[in-house]
């Protein structure tokens, strides 16, 4: 971050008064002015620039024909595509069939050009499949899922991380829009899951593949189903935190008692102030403060299910974490919640101190 330099500061505080003969000390009061002239000038120009890089065109049958041809806009053009099927505004469009089916022959397309095959990894058509991926989604309808696990299986295997866990995602976010049995019935999409998920567990396993293997135990969390729950009970077990942690919030998602001991792991007040993340999950702080959200989430969601002797170890849980010094105030509300979700389930536990 730059200093910025109180203008008085080089003003000496004593001494005589410049000479009129002489140079004199000259205040850079204009030079000042022109620095931050010069710095909003900039800025501006910036903005005119970024603006105009950027589509104008929101409608999204005209972005859609837009993208067939080659062009290094395209991926704005999926950029501004997804951002309208996120809106609020646009529930019609997410339940349009055909503009689906439409947009997941793009993305086919893109696995089949002599440029993905001489440069799977260029930088700008990876940007451009990543949002087509994150497009194909956001919709209601299944109709773009085939393109979706097309997408993650040819970029595993091109060693294109990015668009795979972006696949990936987009299958999470569709498993949530159009319901599970889509998946539970489709062997493709549960062997696509369960690949991207493991083994991958060397010392010398990159972050990338590790968020890829975080992701689709979390999609799997999504779809749940025999199989589904089969893969997550394994995966309690990885050595990768994030891969575990993914495996229990998903088993508590579907009522599952065996995600209780990763749960607890969880929640404890140690593990909260030592836990650091992967070096793509932000500043350690925000990686305990969402592990420890999602634990107690979990717990609240599983709470109607759990045994009354296992009932009392959560509420020592919680009542421990709520009592940690480091704990922020939010987490803090979200743990009362949680001690109050058990509470009705299975009245005051015993030895819980501290709890509500």
């Amino acid at each position: 971050m730059t200093r910025h330099t109180d203008p008085s500061g080089t003003i000496p505080a004593a001494g005589p008064a410049p000479s009129e003969e002489g140079v004199g000390y000259r205040p850079p009061t204009s030079q000042l002015y022109f620095l931050a002239l010069l710095g909003a000038a900039l800025l501006v120009a910036f903005w005119l620039v970024f603006s105009w890089a950027l589509p104008v065109e929101r409608d999204p049958q005209t972005l859609v024909r837009g993208m067939r041809g080659p062009s290094h806009e395209n991926w704005q053009k999926a950029h501004t595509l997804a951002e309208l099927l996120r809106s609020p505004h646009h529930a019609a469009l997410r339940a349009d069939a055909a503009l689906c089916r439409e947009l997941a022959s793009i993305l086919d397309e893109q696995f089949r050009t002599e440029q993905f095959r001489a440069a799977p990894d260029d930088p700008v058509q990876t940007r451009f499949r990543v949002y087509l991926c994150r497009a194909l989604g956001e919709f209601r309808v299944p109709d773009g899922l085939p393109s979706l696990l097309q997408a993650a299986e040819v970029s595993a295997h091109s060693g294109c991380p990015e668009v795979q866990c972006a696949a990936l995602e987009a299958l999470a976010v569709l498993a949530s829009n159009v319901g599970p049995s889509a998946f539970q019935n489709d062997p493709r999409a549960l062997s696509v899951l369960r690949d991207a998920s493991g083994p991958g567990q060397d010392a010398g396993e990159s972050d990338g593949s590790a968020r890829i293997a975080s992701t689709a135990t979390f999609t799997l969390g999504v779809v749940g189903g025999p199989a589904a729950t089969q893969r997550l009970t394994e995966l309690l077990a990885d050595r990768r935190p994030n891969v575990r942690y993914n495996a229990a919030t998903g088993l508590a998602r579907h009522g599952e008692m065996a995600a209780l001991p990763v749960l607890l792991e969880m929640l404890d007040a140690d593990n909260f102030l030592s836990l650091d993340g992967p070096s793509d999950a932000g500043a350690p702080t925000h990686y305990r403060e969402l592990v420890t959200h999602n634990a107690v989430r979990a717990i609240t969601r599983l709470a109607p299910v759990v045994p009354p002797e296992d009932g009392n170890a959560l509420s020592e849980a919680l009542a421990r974490l709520h009592n940690a010094p480091a704990l922020p105030a939010r987490l803090r509300l979200a743990v009362e919640a949680a001690q109050i979700e058990l509470h009705a389930a299975h009245g005051s536990p015993r030895g819980s101190a501290g709890g509500l």
